[in-house]
């Protein structure tokens, strides 16, 4: 941090700059009288760095309160890693149901459609929760979920669709989350608005101070 950026981070720093300021414009009104009309063009100049001041402070207030909601999202996004990694648990798939006399005539495609969910769990899972841990959408439609045979006569096309439906609700979160970043971050032009704000709001106010001064002595003397 140079020593500018300190003076202007420093609130001790920009009282001294105010208590300097006031006395040069006391100084200033004191060796060169001003006119009425000369005041009134001043105290427009004051209103419009007032008024740049406190634009910078509602910059801060907008960067404080996105990156508020951001980090809340960023919690419910670490939230859907746990939910996510509970739907694909292989271990739920990872059986084999024996053909007896009371089976349906369908348990040997309801064994196959298991194993092909089980291994599709093993090649996708990893790269599913890495992309939770990078922050990245999912895009369902590239996973390529396997062909359940057996129809809706098993819980697999269920899981299935809760799978999908806590995916696409991680991607709507991770888009907020994305906009709550990009406005959060300034640009260089706003931070070197923000960056200013102070000066401006210590300019205006050393201006009331010798204004005020200069109609006090005027009254009073």
């Amino acid at each position: 941090m140079t020593w500018f950026e300190c003076f202007l981070t420093n609130p001790i720093c920009l009282i001294y700059l105010l208590f300097f300021l006031v006395m040069v414009g006391i100084c200033i009104v004191e060796c060169h009288p001003i006119s009425q009309k000369s005041w009134h063009k001043f105290d427009l100049l004051c209103l419009i760095l007032a008024s740049l001041g406190i634009f910078g402070i509602l910059g801060e207030n907008r960067k404080f309160i996105y990156t508020r909601e951001a980090n809340i999202l960023e919690h419910r996004i670490n939230t859907f890693k746990w939910s996510i990694n509970f739907k694909l648990d292989s271990n739920l798939y990872n059986r084999t149901f024996n053909a007896t006399i009371y089976s349906p005539e369908y348990i040997e495609l309801m064994n196959k459609d298991f194993e092909n969910m089980y291994s599709w769990i093993l090649v996708n899972k990893d790269s599913i929760l890495m992309c939770i841990k990078e922050k990245q959408h999912i895009d369902t439609l590239s996973l390529k979920f396997p062909d359940i045979k057996t129809g809706d006569k098993t819980f697999i096309p269920e899981e299935i669709k809760e799978f999908k439906h806590i995916v696409s609700e991680y991607n709507n979160v991770l888009d907020k989350y994305n906009n709550y970043q990009e406005r959060a971050n300034k640009n260089w032009i706003e931070f070197i608005y923000d960056f200013f704000a102070p000066i401006f709001l210590v300019l205006s106010l050393s201006y009331q101070f010798v204004r005020w001064f200069w109609e006090y002595k005027n009254k009073y003397s």
